[in-house]
């Protein structure tokens, strides 16, 4: 009997995986001829962001395509048909609550790391403040802050 973590693994598709890194390869080449020298430590954080996103789109599929009956309607082939992982195991696929907070800020040149990391840090806890399901911009009126102020 498949384990809970071998069914999941089996969901994520790891083989298909390898297109993310390709992927990052021709913006870096593309990058290069433009003659921009990309920062290999925003590369490394690029390519694990992607790869995690790849791993979740695949399990969203995965799970979605279960639940609607659509696995047990296609013929699998090595490109389509999902993995089998969760047909073969179904108790794997009962729901699993999660919420996702996400947020966008833009990076203004002379700043700090820390301080743009502090500032998301900030306006994450205070979007989660205002409850489920809201879109909390940034208030630009208020003085800018910088690490070591106190945050209004």
């Amino acid at each position: 009997m498949p384990s809970l973590i071998s069914t999941l693994l089996r969901a994520a598709r790891l083989p298909f995986l390898v297109l993310t890194p390709l992927c990052l390869a021709l913006g870096v080449a593309l990058l290069q001829l433009q003659g921009v020298a990309p920062n290999p430590q925003d590369l490394l954080l690029i390519l694990l962001g992607a790869l995690l996103m790849h791993v979740a789109v695949n399990g969203f599929n995965e799970y979605f395509d279960f639940r609607s009956g659509l696995d047990l309607m296609t013929r699998r082939t090595p490109f389509s048909g999902g993995s089998g992982a969760l047909p073969a195991q179904p108790m794997t696929s009962l729901p699993i609550k999660f919420s996702l907070c996400a947020g966008i800020l833009q990076y203004q040149p002379g700043m700090e790391p820390a301080r743009l990391l502090t500032l998301a840090d900030h306006e994450l806890y205070r979007a989660k403040g205002m409850g489920c399901s809201k879109l909390a911009p940034v208030d630009t009126d208020r003085p800018q802050f910088w690490p070591g102020q106190a945050l209004a």
